[in-house]
C-alpha cells in the first residue's frame, strides 16, 4: 500500500441528518471521522480528508484537508487513490487490499466495493480504489 493516498469523504451537505457535519456527529463514544481515519489509515501511504466545512476541526486531526472539488485530486500525490466516506465507520479493515485485490485480478485500474442487496449487487461506489493519474 505504499502508493495508495487514502481519501476521506467528509464535503457532503448531511441532507440525511438534517444539514449536520456528518464526520462530526459521535458513534460509538467517537466522531464518525476519527473511526474513519483509525479503520483507512493503517491501509495506505498517506491520507487527505475531504470537508468543506469546519475545515479547522478536520485539520486537527494533522492531515491535509482539501475541499470536494477537483483541487482534492491534485493534492494526491501517489499513483494510486481509494476512497472511504466517514459515515461508514465500520468498513473493513483490510477495504484497501480487497479492492487492489479485485482491480488486479480484473486487470483493471479501478475497483469499485459492492454488497449483496436483496436485489442482486448493489454497487457502493464511495468505496472505490483507482489510478491517480497526476502523481
Amino acid at each position: 500500500m505504499n502508493e495508495v493516498t487514502g481519501v476521506i469523504l467528509a464535503g457532503g451537505r448531511g441532507q440525511r441528518m438534517g444539514g449536520l457535519d456528518k464526520g462530526l456527529q459521535p458513534f460509538l463514544g467517537r466522531r464518525l471521522i476519527d473511526h474513519a481515519v483509525d479503520r483507512l489509515r493503517p491501509q495506505v501511504k498517506s491520507l487527505l480528508i475531504v470537508a468543506n466545512r469546519h475545515k479547522e476541526i478536520y485539520a486537527d486531526l494533522g492531515y491535509p484537508v482539501v475541499d470536494d472539488k477537483v483541487a482534492g485530486l491534485v493534492a494526491c500525490e501517489t499513483q494510486w487513490l481509494v476512497t472511504a466516506p466517514c459515515d461508514s465507520p465500520l468498513f473493513p479493515c483490510n477495504l484497501v487490499e480487497s479492492l487492489v485485490a479485485a482491480a488486479s485480478q480484473q486487470e483493471a485500474t479501478l475497483a469499485v466495493a459492492a454488497i449483496q442487496g436483496e436485489d442482486g449487487v448493489e454497487l457502493q461506489p464511495v468505496f472505490l480504489f483507482g489510478a491517480h493519474h497526476n502523481a
